[in-house]
């Protein structure tokens, strides 16, 4: 997938996977382990919003630690201290690293997103040029 496309652009759309320039401007249900991460949130730019469910391909790298890891560590903790302020680390550094996040969001079909591409500046201006192009010959 080459160009990047809006957010109101994802419903309807029949062709998957797509990229979105966007940032998650609100969580919309509580990280779960059972039986991957799951967490949804709304991806918002200028031109709309989406509820899309974040992955375990996307969370874990976020938090540190698998699913698979996170409740076979869960069983340890109730006696280790040490342990439960680990994983009570990961699940706060991943909220911190969610709140307003800015990028190319990796969205496939279902609404699934599991991975997100750093936008550098020159990619930023080649997209930009693109969507001029685009204008200017009305496609």
């Amino acid at each position: 997938v080459d160009e990047i496309c809006s957010v109101s652009d994802l419903s309807g759309r029949t062709t998957f996977p797509v990229r979105v320039k966007a940032t998650i401007s609100t969580l919309t249900s509580k990280l779960t382990p059972n039986p991957e991460w799951r967490l949804t949130c709304r991806l918002q730019d200028r031109s709309g919003a989406a509820e899309v469910s974040l992955t375990e391909q996307f969370l874990a790298p976020l938090i540190g630690f698998s699913s698979t890891e996170f409740r076979d560590l869960r069983t340890v903790s109730s006696g280790d201290p040490g342990v439960k302020g680990y994983l009570r680390g990961g699940l706060e550094r991943c909220q911190m690293k969610l709140k307003f996040m800015t990028g190319v969001f990796v969205v496939d079909e279902g609404l699934k997103t599991s991975q997100m591409e750093d936008l550098t500046p020159e990619r930023e201006k080649e997209e930009l040029r693109r969507f001029v192009e685009s204008l200017v010959s009305g496609t």
